[in-house]
Parts: C-alpha cells; structure tokens; sequence
C-alpha cells in the first residue's frame, strides 16, 4: 500500500487531481482533491481502479429559510451579507423569499460566509420506466423483433 503524498499515512484508497496534479491520498485526504480515482480489490490481487461517482450537490428545498435564520443569527443585515458575497442586496432578498435558488456556485459562498449548510446531495431525477400493456397471448412484441434481428 502506498503512502498518502497529503498527510504521509501509510494507509492509501487511491488517487486523486490536487492542485493539477494526481496524487496518492488516504481515506481522510480524499476530500481534498477532484477526480478522485479509488482502489478496490481485484480477482488478481493487483489494485484496480474504480471511478467514483461525483456527487451533484444541488440548494435545499429551504434554502432561502436556511439563509434567513444563519444571517440574522450573525446580526447582519441584507446588505452587509450582499457586500460579503458579493452580490446585489436584491438577490439576496429573491434568495431569502424562496423565488429563486442561488445557483451552487454561489451557494457554496453563502455557505462559506454563512457557515450554514445550503447544498444537499440531487436526488435521482431519471424518469421511471414507463409501464407497457401486457400484450395479448401470441401477439408479437418489440422485444420479439429485436431478438430476430440479431
């Protein structure tokens, strides 16, 4: 096992791009980098390389809620949370009445500055298999004809 080229433990899960370059890192460092590449058993005993999924991090439902409360627990006012970001002292406003969800790159400013969490993981939007009749016993379907094309 390989050492850790962040915190030099001798306890690698893999690779991962830090600052434009790809290095070992440990379970605690892989949060630290992008692109993240980790180890998984192989049949051979060699390590094989499994791409991890990034994880979409999308505002929560409540987001201008969350806003609301981690601005008025710091004491500050619109205009001083929008000259901290910075942004208009508007968006703000259209933030905290629920019209309209800061995109995640300035979430994550919010969030920062705010020291409130407004990003959650995306839900899987894929649409649901649609549903299709049964056919009719001896009625041909289209899984019967592709079978006979091949």
């Amino acid at each position: 096992m390989d050492e850790c080229s962040v915190c030099g433990r001798n306890e690698s899960v893999g690779t991962a791009l830090i600052e434009g370059a790809r290095v070992t890192v440990c379970a605690r460092c892989v949060g630290y980098g992008k692109n993240v590449d980790l180890y998984a058993p192989a049949q051979s005993g060699r390590p094989a390389f499994v791409r991890a999924k990034p994880v979409e991090l999308v505002p929560a439902e409540d987001c201008g809620q969350r806003i609301t409360r981690a601005r008025e627990a710091k004491g500050w006012t619109r205009r001083e949370l929008a000259e901290r970001v910075p942004v208009h002292e508007s968006e703000i406003k259209s933030f905290e009445d629920g019209r309209v969800k800061p995109l995640p790159e300035k979430a994550k400013k919010l969030e920062y500055i705010l020291g409130a969490k407004l990003l959650v993981p995306a839900e899987d939007n894929s649409p649901a298999k649609p549903i299709l009749p049964k056919p009719a016993s001896g009625e041909a379907t289209l899984e019967d004809y592709l079978k006979r094309k091949r």
